[in-house]
């Protein structure tokens, strides 16, 4: 099962779920199985399961009902072992004598990958009990799949953000903190079915102000994401500050809670509230669970459910404020760039392979003093809200240079950006049977129709369109496929090599009898060598460009030379 290596070190606060499951259900133990390389591992226990056969390992029993439940892909309830058929009894033996029946429920990330499975024993429950247990035991496993898928996604994007000095990032800064925020989410809706609240919101303190920055809410009920008040003497405050009981079954009972300015929501009348603090002892925020019904039954255990959650959620919280300073610094980077007239625009031609004659060029954005490589820019600015006005600065910059240009003329554009009207408006007045539109989308369009609604009364005064990267992916063969662009540029990974390479030589063969039938020319990218030259000369490629065919470089006024 994949996800689950190194999670032994969860087990305490899987366990706080466990007990707390013991106390619901009635059974004698819990434990949530995982495994690493098909190698079985205790992902957390109830505190007595050592009376059962664990320590550090997995019992026979556990193991092989996980097996169980992980080939039939579903809970297994099976009440008298005794009466078990020969097929599912390979899990019976190192249960102690006495047991009568065992449940297994999986345990799921919220996409649905199976990590591990929650398995339970009872000694005395009868077949009714074992069956009733089983929804409380789901709710539980969604909760350990959750945290556990959560904490995984939070590694891994930390390892992307170490390394942004060294390697090219996957994914930019402001995606990782969407992930994360989602995941947040994910987790709140999953503890408040769990503890029956109507709502599980997570408060942080900031500028001397408390603002919900994640909430689930239950049907109907309205949510408090974005709810802003005042810091001081607010009800998240008095929870921080410890001046209210971790668990309140009615508000109107707390005489603290009098003088509160302003309560969270108008209607609550219980509420669990407890800090989250960072390893040094600091607190950043709140987490609470409000009901507005009176709840006698909240206590520790609720307490503990939180307080487990809170634990996974104050490393989030870290990771999004890391994610922020990235994104306001990327954000000053930008506006120091076009404060200083960048990004500056060379261009680099677009040689017709048969005459060896410029027919175009295409426009390159660079960024002179910075060490980040210009597709980092135009990824990050996009993944921070700042794309199209980095894509239109650029656009706008590239074609002063058009009355200059030998040919056509090229702008890197992506979709999300076509379908502005800035985009459309800037291109008024200009000659569109000149340009061309190189669409730089590396996933797929969410809205071609929109695109081509666009694009449409473009194309039809003639403007063309160019698909990037054909060969690299699905994405780009299939905006081939839906936008019939004019021109297809290879990627370069085809290009490279390609004279002593029949392999790539053959796939190229194979997209100019593509694009013929398509009725649209082929742009070779990345020609570096006399060789891919001839080579794609003699497959009759129609288009080349790259360093051995000349260099990015600003465009000079024919009159002025």
């Amino acid at each position: 099962m994949p996800g689950t290596a190194g999670l032994v070190r969860r087990t305490s606060a899987v366990s706080l779920l466990l007990d707390d499951l013991i106390d619901r259900s009635g059974f004698d133990v819990w434990v949530a199985v995982g495994t690493s390389e098909d190698v079985p591992v205790v992902l957390g226990t109830t505190h007595h399961a050592t009376a059962f056969g664990f320590d550090d390992t997995v019992p026979a029993w556990a193991w092989q009902l996980s097996a169980t439940v992980a080939r039939e892909g579903k809970a297994v309830v099976l009440p008298h072992l005794d009466e078990v058929p020969t097929e599912r009894r390979r899990f019976v033996a190192g249960v102690r004598s006495g047991a009568q029946g065992v449940v297994g429920v999986p345990i799921r990330t919220p996409d649905q990958r199976p990590l591990g499975v929650l398995c339970g024993l009872s000694r005395s429950c009868p077949d009714l009990g074992l069956d009733a247990v089983v929804p409380h035991a789901e709710v539980v496993a969604r909760v350990i799949g959750t945290v556990i898928a959560h904490e995984s996604e939070i590694a891994r994007l930390s390892w992307r953000l170490d390394d942004l000095d060294d390697v090219e990032p996957l994914a930019p800064e402001s995606a990782a903190r969407a992930t994360t925020s989602r995941s947040i989410d994910q987790q709140l809706e999953t503890v408040r079915v769990h503890l029956g609240m109507d709502q599980v919101v997570v408060g942080r303190f900031s500028d001397d102000r408390l603002q919900i920055v994640n909430a689930a809410a239950a049907f109907g009920v309205r949510s408090l994401a974005g709810f802003s008040e005042p810091d001081e003497g607010s009800l998240a405050r008095l929870v921080a500050d410890g001046k209210v009981p971790a668990a309140i079954a009615d508000v109107t009972r707390i005489p603290a809670l009098a003088s509160v300015r302003v309560i969270l929501d108008l209607q609550m009348r219980s509420h669990l509230g407890v800090p989250l603090r960072r390893p040094d002892g600091t607190v950043v925020g709140v987490l609470c669970a409000i009901s507005h019904q009176v709840r006698e039954d909240l206590g520790a255990r609720e307490i503990a459910t939180l307080n487990t959650l809170g634990q996974q959620l104050v490393g989030s919280l870290a990771e999004q404020d890391r994610s922020q300073i990235e994104d306001r610094a990327f954000a000053r980077d930008l506006r120091d760039l076009m404060g200083r007239g960048g990004p500056q625009i060379v261009y680099q031609p677009v040689v017709a392979l048969a005459e060896l004659k410029h027919a175009g060029v295409e426009a390159l954005s660079r960024f002179a003093g910075s060490a980040r490589p210009p597709d980092q820019w135009f990824a990050r600015a996009a993944h921070t809200g700042h794309g199209p006005e980095l894509e239109l600065r650029a656009i706008r910059s590239a074609l002063r240079g058009l009355s200059h240009a030998p040919g056509f003329l090229s702008l890197n554009v992506s979709p999300s950006t076509i379908v502005l009207p800035d985009f459309t408006a800037g291109l008024a007045d200009q000659p569109l049977d000149r340009l061309v539109l190189e669409i730089t989308e590396h996933t797929q369009v969410s809205d071609y129709g929109a695109l081509s609604e666009v694009l449409a009364p473009l194309r039809a005064a003639g403007l063309r369109i160019a698909v990037d990267d054909v060969g690299a992916g699905f994405a780009s063969m299939r905006h081939v496929l839906v936008l019939a662009p004019e021109l297809i540029k290879l990627d370069l990974s085809l290009v490279r090599g390609i004279s002593h390479d029949v392999r790539r030589r053959s796939l190229t063969a194979a997209l100019l009898t593509f694009a013929a039938d398509l009725g649209a020319s082929v742009v070779a990218e990345g020609v570096e060598t006399a060789g891919e030259l001839d080579c794609l000369r003699e497959l009759g490629v129609h288009f080349g460009q790259g360093f051995h065919l000349g260099r990015p470089e600003p465009l000079r006024d024919p009159q002025a030379a």
